[in-house]
């Protein structure tokens, strides 16, 4: 629609803030979830959309979530629930752990043998 926060904006409206949303959002909530949970942002995520074309084909697109969002998600009662829902959220967490160990090794390997 060309509309600015949209999302954002109509679930303010429907007094469902999106967590982190720093200006349609609920601060006292913001700052618990910052204080508690480590989230410092947004809580909006697009995992996956398709897109029709006008010939008939569709281009699909993809977008991991954040490793940090995704270990706030995994805390939560309903992870499980969610990943039943959307089955790649579980492909991201395992990507994410991949990449979280990879990390790990790099940092491990540059500093070099002690002596």
């Amino acid at each position: 629609t060309g509309r600015w926060h949209q999302i954002r904006r109509h679930l303010n409206g429907l007094d469902h803030p999106i967590l982190g949303d720093s200006k349609h959002g609920d601060c006292r909530v913001n700052r618990y979830w910052r204080a508690e949970h480590g989230m410092a942002h947004l809580g909006l995520h697009c995992a996956q959309i398709s897109l029709p074309l006008d010939d008939g084909e569709t281009v699909d697109v993809r977008c991991p979530v954040r490793a940090d969002m995704l270990a706030i998600w995994q805390r939560l009662p309903w992870w499980e629930q969610a990943c039943e829902a959307l089955p790649i959220l579980r492909e991201d967490a395992v990507e994410a752990e991949a990449r979280r160990a990879q990390a790990a090794e790099s940092e491990g390997g540059s500093l070099g043998t002690a002596v």
